[in-house]
């Protein structure tokens, strides 16, 4: 009878190798930042307030907490507001659910649009990363994927068919091989 401490724990393969798996950075859209949305809702009497009033006061407090509890969120994913990039949009109804649904008409919803920068490079797992890489060429959405270093980059073009007799004289010749070692001399018997 084998004792608990003598039988050796067998790790599956797969989690072997998500533990220790090689990383891939992400490249992430425009060197300036990537423009991400976010959107705020207010009560409807305070949408299209006029400059200088109470309501556009309360209007612009509103505004500026949510851009900075929005951003405040960002931060915490690993990005940070580019200055001056802020754009708001709206008011807008709100969407609903269904097509057929009523309107809220107590509540409108505004838009930002502002560039977010990432503190830190992402990284996906190798596998991952190639698995995904290999999808995009199968399905044809990426026109021309960059070569990865241990790939070798051919420099003849695959012209489709090959006429084998010719490829295999040009083998031959690289190799130094006479074709006349590898042909059937006239006296071999036929079957």
């Amino acid at each position: 009878m084998a004792i608990a401490s003598d039988i050796r724990r067998v790790v599956p393969y797969r989690s072997q190798a998500g533990a220790c798996s090689l990383k891939v950075p992400l490249w992430h859209g425009h060197e300036d930042g990537e423009v991400i949305q976010g959107m705020f809702r207010v009560p409807a009497r305070l949408a299209n307030t006029p400059a200088h009033t109470n309501e556009r006061h309360e209007f612009d407090v509103i505004a500026q907490q949510q851009f900075r509890d929005w951003c405040s969120y960002r931060e915490k994913r690993g990005w940070f507001y580019v200055a001056g990039t802020l754009g708001m949009y709206g008011p807008y109804d709100e969407p609903t659910a269904r097509t057929n649904d009523p309107q809220n008409e107590d509540v409108k919803q505004y838009i930002y649009t502002a560039r977010f920068k990432r503190t830190a490079p992402l990284f996906v797992g190798l596998d991952d990363f190639l698995e995904t890489r290999d999808l995009a060429k199968r399905l044809e959405v990426e026109d021309e994927p960059d070569p990865m270093p241990w790939n070798v980059v051919r420099t003849k073009e695959d012209t489709g068919w090959v006429d084998p007799l010719v490829e295999a004289e040009e083998s031959r010749k690289r190799r130094g091989i006479k074709r006349s070692d590898y042909v059937v001399p006239e006296w071999w018997p036929k079957d």
